[in-house]
């Protein structure tokens, strides 16, 4: 049995959302555990990381109900696919300039 070109498209978006929501659960909180025993002040994209990422796997839900419910059935396949592909680049991007901010703000970089 085949897998459909839509099918694959899904998990193409599903699966980048998935592994970034997941390692954030076990990344970030090692992170603050660092910051927090170092008695370090956190600057706001740490302390809006902290806040946000147990959310991050709503990614996963929100690019498997934007598939369901697109309009036109062709190109569903691939706005889902490109949903989750840049959400979780950016989730990325922010989860490790969240983590690496408190290093910057002593050297004066975030505050």
């Amino acid at each position: 049995m085949a897998i459909s070109r839509d099918h694959r498209q899904l998990a193409l978006g599903i699966i980048p959302c998935a592994i970034v929501s997941v390692a954030a659960f076990f990344v970030v909180p090692w992170f603050n555990g660092i910051f927090v025993s170092a008695g370090v002040g956190l600057p706001w994209p740490t302390r809006v990381l902290l806040t946000t990422y147990p959310w991050w796997s709503v990614t996963v839900l929100i690019t498997l109900v934007l598939w369901r419910l697109w309009p036109a059935v062709p190109k569903r396949g691939g706005i889902a696919a490109n949903f989750g592909m840049w959400c979780s680049l950016v989730l990325l991007v922010f989860g490790v300039i969240g983590c690496y901010a408190p290093i910057f703000a002593l050297t004066g970089g975030f505050r």
